[in-house]
C-alpha cells in the first residue's frame, strides 16, 4: 500500500501553510520529514488523516482522506508529539480500550509489545503517573495494535532514553521489513538519516529538498538543513535519482 500526495495546498484563512507540496511513499519505505518550527509539518500530518480538507489530492491505498472513515482510519496508525492519554486507566487498560475501538482481539500482541518496550512491570500503573518517555511508548503501542499500512509518528524521540531510542529503530526496521509504509517527522537529524529511505526538508510552504538517502549517505544533512533554513541554500533541488 503506498500514500500518495499530489499537489496539495492550505491555508488557515491568511497565510498559505502549505503550497504544491508533492512525495510518495511506496510499501515497506520510510520518508523523513524535517522542518523548522511553523514550516507546516503537523498541518501536513492533518490533512493526511484528514482532519483538514487541502486542495490537490491525497490517496491511501487508493482512498481519499476522511477522518469520519472508519475503513479509511484503519489504514494509519498516528503517534502524535503529546502526550495525552486517558490519565486515570492503567496500562492493561488503555490498551484493552484502544483494541476494543479497532474491535480486535489482540492481547498476545499487547503483551509483545509492552515486553519489548520494559513496560510489563508497570502495567498496572494509572497512566496519570508516567513519565513522558514511557508515555510515548504506550502512544507507539496503540499506533501498532491493528496493524495499520501506514505508521505516522510526530518526533519519535522525544522523552526516549538511549536504549529505547536503539529499540525504536530496530522496531521501525523490522516493520519495514514487512511492508508497513513509515513518514516519520521530526528534528533529531540523525535518527531520521538512520532509518528513512528519503528525506523531506519542508522550508517556506514547499519541500526545498527531497533525498534519497541509498544515493547520498554521505550528504551532510545537518549542514544542508541548516543552510536551507538560513537562507543560504537558495535552489530547489530533486535528489531523488
Amino acid at each position: 500500500m503506498s500514500l500518495t500526495v499530489n499537489s496539495i495546498s492550505y491555508t488557515y484563512g491568511g497565510p498559505v501553510v502549505l503550497e504544491n507540496v508533492s512525495f510518495d511513499i511506496s510499501p515497506g519505505r520510510c520518508t523523513g520529514l524535517l522542518g523548522a518550527n511553523g514550516s507546516g509539518k503537523t498541518t501536513l500530518i492533518k490533512c493526511i488523516i484528514g482532519l483538514l480538507q487541502p486542495s490537490g489530492k491525497i490517496f491511501l491505498d487508493s482512498k481519499r482522506p476522511d477522518i469520519n472513515c472508519n475503513q479509511y482510519k484503519r489504514l494509519f496508525g498516528l503517534v502524535p508529539d503529546d502526550k495525552d492519554l486517558l490519565d486515570y486507566l492503567t496500562l492493561d487498560e488503555y490498551l484493552s480500550f484502544v483494541a476494543s475501538v479497532y474491535n480486535i482481539e489482540c492481547s498476545e500482541e499487547i503483551e509483545n509489545w509492552m515486553s519489548y518496550f520494559h513496560l510489563l512491570e508497570h502495567r498496572g500503573r494509572i497512566l496519570k503517573n508516567y513519565s513522558y518517555g514511557m508515555r510515548k511508548k504506550v502512544q507507539i503501542i496503540a499506533g501498532l495494535l491493528h496493524k495499520p499500512k501506514l505508521l505516522i509518528i510526530d518526533e519519535p524521540t522525544n522523552g526516549l532514553d538511549i536504549e529505547m531510542i536503539f529499540l525504536l529503530k530496530k522496531c521501525l526496521m523490522k516493520l519495514k521489513e514487512h511492508g508497513m509504509s513509515l513518514l516519520i517527522s521530526t528534528h533529531d537529524v540523525n535518527f531520521i538519516k538512520a532509518i528513512s529511505d528519503d528525506i523531506l526538508i519542508l522550508h517556506n510552504k514547499s519541500i526545498a529538498l527531497a533525498i534519497n538517502t541509498s544515493s547520498h549517505n554521505d550528504l551532510d544533512l545537518e549542514e544542508v538543513f541548516m543552510s536551507i533554513i538560513s537562507g543560504s541554500y537558495s535552489m530547489v533541488v530533486d535528489t531523488n535519482d
